[in-house]
């Protein structure tokens, strides 16, 4: 998904005349603009679901904490632990994990004490700690999506084409200039379903198609500084990344009249703490 639209590029104060690209050349450019943001940041920035494997500590309690390659975490959906990586068994709840922006721990009631090798030995109430493998899966990223079909005015919920990584109380934008609102996710929004249900009834009718948004207005700005990189050189390749652990299929190398916008975006992306690490401790 394109992180900013059409028109919210040309809105923007970035000085750039767009009257000279073709029919679908700007969706294009921002396109190459929001995977070159991901490929800076080495994550998926828009909400996705990733499966990760690591070794990790078991405190005396019986707790342990985990820091996912990716963020920020909206749910953690599968924990599994084990002794060794073929033999883990998956944890009998999740109900007492805390979730967090980087990080999710998992609490004694939640955990394995046996595997299928026999019981994982720590002594008696968790008195002492020791290390265990975990696969756990969760959903990270900001939602990006859009509306499955028109949205009356005085809407009390939503129906959009994607609904991961929504959770609710989670602030959510409707880009449809001049009517670009703001909705609140209600509480008894289901996790992952497509119908959103609303704090406060929309304002506005939306068609089909318009854009509905988690992303921070500071990555929204990034996103349109990038664009204006790739439209000042536009002609170079496009970067497309596959997936999590893929590269870009195609390598580009802006020239001096687009370097200065994505060099100011890419400064952004690493002050903003946008940019994941390339491992954690005790990842494969």
């Amino acid at each position: 998904m394109p992180y900013i639209t059409a028109t919210e590029f040309t809105n923007a104060p970035t000085g750039i005349q767009v009257g000279n690209l073709t029919t679908g050349e700007l969706p294009s450019l921002i396109m190459r603009a929001s995977s070159w943001m991901d490929l800076e940041c080495h994550q998926v920035l828009a909400a996705t679901t990733d499966t990760e494997m690591c070794l990790m500590r078991v405190a005396k309690d019986g707790s342990f904490a985990i820091f996912p390659r990716c963020f920020p975490i909206r749910a953690v959906t599968a924990v599994s632990t084990g002794t060794l990586p073929g033999n883990m068994l998956a944890l009998a709840t999740l109900v007492n994990t805390a979730v967090q922006n980087r990080r999710f721990t998992v609490f004694p009631s939640g955990f394995n004490t046996v595997t299928q090798v026999g019981p994982v030995q720590f002594g008696p109430s968790w008195s002492s700690e020791g290390s265990l493998w975990c696969q756990y899966t969760y959903v990270n990223g900001y939602p990006v999506t859009t509306l499955q079909g028109s949205c009356l005015a005085n809407a009390s919920s939503l129906t959009v084409v994607n609904g991961i990584g929504i959770v609710p109380g989670m602030t959510l934008t409707l880009t449809d200039d001049p009517n670009t609102e703001t909705v609140t996710v209600a509480p008894t929004y289901s996790f992952g379903t497509t119908t959103v249900p609303l704090v406060t009834n929309t304002v506005s009718a939306h068609a089909a198609g318009v854009a509905v948004s988690a992303m921070p207005p500071g990555l929204k700005q990034i996103a349109i500084l990038a664009t204006a990189g790739f439209i000042t050189e536009r002609g170079t390749d496009a970067l497309v990344m596959a997936s999590l652990e893929g590269g870009p299929s195609r390598q580009s190398t802006p020239g001096a009249g687009g370097d200065s916008f994505l060099e100011q975006a890419r400064q952004m992306l690493k002050e903003g703490g946008f940019v994941a690490n390339v491992s954690v401790p005790g990842s494969l």
